[in-house]
């Protein structure tokens, strides 16, 4: 199977058949040039499937799908509630932040917001594309612009990266069954008022964060909550590990294989993101002891 990864916004099923839009269409066939009867993956927040190419007429990719390679996924909705910063710095904010597993963003004009609009669809496309790229299913939803007060109806554990808190860690004992939620200033940082506001709701945790370092603080609170899907899904990857080398060669041992391959992918790439932030040297000898292991994959796989 090739490693292209698609977004398919329909629901899927297998033996659906269905065609691929102008764009995507374009981009496989012309850009990555696959041709009739090669497969590729389609995902969306219910699951990721195989799907094999039917034809192309009229620059259009029909594909029918095959098998589903992962189930839907049940993880811990974390949110980011920020300010509209300037194009280039917000699309790699965005982009990074998806793949660190932000569940949903939330954009807030706050009194010293300097950018007061956003372009939803270009950022719901840079979403798309961070999600197809680290291997993630559950694709993030991007919120409109909303005022402070509304954001705070919200239910939820609120983590507030704040300039004038003492405590430096997140006490994680304090999050419940929530969604967990960062939020992060404006570039002129929280006014006073806005500062008293959010302190006031119930189980808020201030978190000291650098005055030049905003960016690299959220993305370490970001990269611990996310540490425990990390290790999930290595406990997975290892326990489908198992399984598959027992098997004999069956097809249950072909699709077991590209589940693994697939995983390790996403595996490799969260660790990569977070390796520098996060103390995780037990979890990465862990993990290249199970990758010695998944390097004989390939060779069952041909």
């Amino acid at each position: 199977m090739s490693n292209i990864r698609l977004f398919f916004p329909k629901s899927l099923s297998i033996n659906l058949t269905d065609k691929l839009d102008k764009s995507q269409s374009h981009y496989v066939s012309k850009v990555m040039r696959i041709k009739e009867s090669e497969v590729f993956s389609l995902f969306n927040n219910n699951g990721e499937w195989e799907a094999k190419i039917l034809g192309i007429s009229k620059s259009i990719v029909e594909f029918n799908v095959t098998k589903q390679l992962r189930q839907k996924e049940n993880l811990k909705e974390l949110w980011l509630a920020f300010s509209p910063i300037k194009s280039n710095y917000f699309n790699f904010m965005i982009q990074k932040a998806t793949e660190l597993g932000i569940t949903k963003f939330l954009p807030i004009i706050f009194d010293r917001t300097i950018v007061r609009k956003i372009n939803k669809e270009r950022l719901e496309k840079v979403i798309i594309e961070a999600a197809e790229q680290s291997n993630r299913i559950n694709v993030p939803v991007i919120e409109q612009l909303q005022t402070l007060e509304s954001f705070l109806k919200n239910d939820m554990d609120l983590i507030f990266t704040d300039l004038n808190a003492s405590n430096k860690k997140i006490d994680l004992n304090q999050l419940t069954k929530n969604p967990t939620c960062v939020i992060i200033g404006p570039e002129g940082d929280f006014s006073e008022d806005e500062r008293q506001e959010i302190l006031k709701f119930k189980g808020v945790q201030p978190i000291k964060i650098n005055e030049n370092m905003n960016t690299q603080m959220v993305s370490e609170i970001l990269s611990k909550l996310g540490a425990k899907t990390l290790i999930d899904s290595i406990e997975k990857i290892e326990k489908s590990l198992e399984e598959t080398l027992i098997n004999k060669f069956t097809q249950r041992t072909f699709d077991d294989c590209s589940i693994i391959l697939l995983s390790t992918k996403q595996v490799d790439g969260w660790l990569n993101q977070v390796k520098e932030i996060v103390h995780l040297i037990n979890v990465q000898k862990w993990w290249e002891k199970i990758r010695k292991r998944i390097d004989f994959v390939p060779k069952i796989l041909h």
